[in-house]
């Protein structure tokens, strides 16, 4: 009876004290949740105000980017208006350039016919002008023949100086100075017209004067005052002395000259 007594409350105060650990568990395991519990809430608040943080920064890039896309969309819209503009402006310079083409085409086709017309004319004209060369040269060699042969001939070794035959002259040391002559006859009409043999002191040409003389034998007299005197050019060089003019001035060798 004792030891069932004694045994039951061994077994009583085992169970007693098991009670209480247990009980001191369940209170340790409350404030374990409770802790966690709180961590968690921590957590979450954390978590929320992070994903808060994130949604306003994730809102604001969409705001930029939605922004960013409405400049980019009117920017494409304007390019796109202005390409659009470009294009008919070229597509209306291609048909204004279609157009000329056209008309140049035509053109073209006008003055190729012109041109073949031209041609036929030049074909014509050269015809005509081969012909008309060739009566020319007839003419020149007809000329050739009839012209006169007598010129003003020259021998620079001697100084003697002749008309006569040009012909004649092949195997002697004459040469023609009948183009020399001229142009010296034409360089003293220049000084007769410009007045440079006009002694104003005098009030007559020449030195010794004759302005009383006809109007021919004043224009040979005052050559050859002018030759005389070396008012005359280059060209006259030949014929300045005195001794050459009772046969430069003969009317047959002043025929030779035409302006004379």
């Amino acid at each position: 009876m004792i030891k069932l007594f004694v045994t039951t409350l061994m077994t009583l105060s085992l169970c007693i004290s098991n009670a209480q650990s247990k009980k001191e568990q369940i209170e340790n395991l409350t404030i374990s949740l409770d802790s966690l519990n709180q961590v968690v809430t921590n957590e979450n608040q954390n978590f929320n105000v992070t994903l808060d943080s994130l949604n306003q920064v994730v809102t604001n890039e969409r705001q930029n980017l939605n922004i960013m896309l409405d400049s980019l969309t009117e920017i494409i819209a304007n390019e796109r208006q202005v390409f659009k503009k470009e294009i008919n402006e070229k597509g209306l310079e291609i048909s204004n350039l279609n157009v000329q083409t056209d008309k140049l085409s035509s053109k073209s086709a006008s003055l190729g016919t012109q041109l073949d017309y031209k041609e036929e004319q030049l074909d014509s004209l050269t015809l005509k002008t081969t012909r008309q060369s060739a009566i020319i040269d007839s003419l020149r060699s007809l000329t050739t023949i009839i012209k006169p042969s007598n010129n003003l001939l020259f021998n620079p070794s001697s100084g003697d100086m002749k008309y006569g035959d040009s012909y004649d002259i092949e195997n002697t040391s004459f040469e023609d100075y009948s183009e020399i002559y001229c142009s010296c006859l034409s360089a003293v009409t220049n000084v007769m017209k410009e007045n440079k043999d006009y002694d104003k002191a005098m009030g007559s040409y020449g030195i010794d004067g004759y302005d009383r003389l006809s109007m021919s034998e004043k224009k040979t007299t005052r050559a050859k005052e002018i030759l005389k005197y070396y008012l005359s050019p280059a060209e006259c060089s030949t014929f300045r002395d005195p001794y050459y003019f009772d046969l430069i001035f003969k009317k047959e060798v002043l025929n030779l000259c035409e302006n004379w």
